[in-house]
């Protein structure tokens, strides 16, 4: 599975640009949400500014639990 330009959220609300492949060939429906994990400092995040391209976990999220301020940043 490839995840490719999307949009996100940080949790300080700041947006970001979203790049990242999975080993696990699980398939994710466009305009599903997603909770992400990473660290900012790491290596491959650190050289790519304004994005994510390293993570550490990953969860699909109910679009009713995704917070109203969150789902306005994303569209």
């Amino acid at each position: 599975m490839s995840i490719k330009g999307q949009k996100g959220v940080s949790e300080d609300g700041v947006e970001v640009n979203i790049l990242f492949s999975s080993n696990d060939n699980k398939r994710i429906p466009e305009g599903t949400y997603l909770e992400i994990t990473a660290d900012k400092d790491k290596e491959a995040n650190k050289k790519t500014s304004g994005r994510i391209s390293l993570i550490n976990e990953y969860k699909v999220i109910e679009s009713k639990d995704v917070p109203k301020e969150i789902k306005e940043k994303l569209e």
